[in-house]
């Protein structure tokens, strides 16, 4: 009998071990499941300013959204009229710009009363010049 009632508390001791081995290891393998998803599905969406321009008043702001499509695709982007730190309009538009990524050179910008005109160039298409108006 004390030999069975060892061998029951040796079983039960290594199986709680393998229990918290596989545990541990499915909180490892969530943990980096989680880092990969936010490193390339998520990181990649996060808009990310490119450059600024200032009238004083106002801040209008060339964001990238993503990066541009392998090996020679368009990229998403953004420009967002700001007045004290609050977003007053935003418009999206695609750049065609032969696969590189956006810069402070692929936008001009020219303030208006009542308007910013923000023209995008890229290699691979007309200019496009978009209108963010102040309120």
């Amino acid at each position: 009998m004390a030999d069975s009632k060892k061998i029951l508390k040796r079983a039960a001791w290594r199986t709680i071990i393998a229990l918290g081995v596989v545990v541990r290891l499915c909180a490892v393998v969530v943990a980096a499941g989680c880092v990969f998803w936010n490193m390339i599905f998520l990181a990649d969406r996060m808009p990310r300013t490119v450059d600024s321009a200032e009238n004083g008043e106002y801040t209008v702001i060339l964001q990238a959204l993503g990066s541009p499509g392998w090996p020679f695709g368009p990229q998403d982007g953004r420009v967002v009229l700001k007045k004290d730190g609050k977003t007053i309009c935003r418009k999206n538009f695609t750049l065609h710009n032969d696969g590189k990524n956006m810069g402070a050179w692929n936008w001009e910008v020219e303030w208006e009363s009542g308007r910013v005109l923000v023209t995008i160039s890229g290699e691979e298409q007309e200019d496009e010049t978009l209108a963010l108006e102040y309120q």
